[in-house]
């Protein structure tokens, strides 16, 4: 039987503590509602990943004499942000008089990564993102697709931007988070599928 020498001696001090630091578990925060927010950071935790969406423009009826709104811009303190898409434009009308050779304008998506909206019968309004730190296709963001009930061709309002990062982060320090309220449209013939921005963090094992 072969035996094992151990050449190290170990000597403990009394008074000598010794102090597990597990590593915290994966954990994710979102926040889908418009408005404003606070975030505290978890003690231990020095890196979270943040993802952020903004809200999505409003559509209008084309020739149908009304702006779209712009959607709001999601942020993560000053760090990270992803602005509304803007609504679409109404170009049918100039000084009151109506003007069916000027088509309207489809708005522009949020920056970064925004979908722009487009002149269309259906699914005019730009793509929203997925609740996730992969940019994927979502209905969040969403751009109003501005079909009305009584004229055949909408123009979609632009998707808000999209944006994830990592970011390092001091723990026990409170952050604003703000979430891009969807953009409307002034009009009651509009059919709306225009949808609000996100917020989502992540931190623990993994980030």
């Amino acid at each position: 039987m072969s035996t094992v020498s151990n050449p190290y001696t170990f000597n403990i001090h009394s008074n000598t503590s010794f102090s597990a630091n597990p590593t915290l578990m994966y954990t994710e925060h979102s926040y889908t509602t418009p408005g404003t927010y606070s975030f505290t950071i978890p003690s231990g935790v020095t890196r979270i990943r943040v993802a952020v969406c903004g809200g999505g423009g409003g559509g209008i009826a084309a020739d149908g004499g009304v702006d779209g709104t712009n959607g709001g811009t999601s942020k993560f303190g000053s760090f990270i942000q992803a602005t509304g898409g803007t609504g679409g434009l109404d170009n049918s009308y100039w000084n009151g008089t109506e003007d069916f050779s000027n088509d309207s304008i489809p708005g522009v998506g949020g920056t970064p990564n925004g979908r722009n909206g487009k002149r269309a019968a259906t699914n005019a309004g730009g793509t929203g993102f997925s609740l996730s730190f992969q940019m994927s296709n979502g209905t969040y963001g969403h751009g109003g697709d501005g079909c009305s009930k009584s004229f055949r061709i909408g123009t979609g309002g632009g998707s808000g931007g999209y944006n994830s990062n990592y970011i390092n982060v001091e723990p026990g320090k409170t952050y604003t988070v703000v979430v891009g309220k969807a953009g409307r449209t002034l009009g009651d013939r509009m059919i709306e599928t225009t949808t609000s921005g996100f917020v989502l963090i992540a931190y623990g094992e993994g980030v």
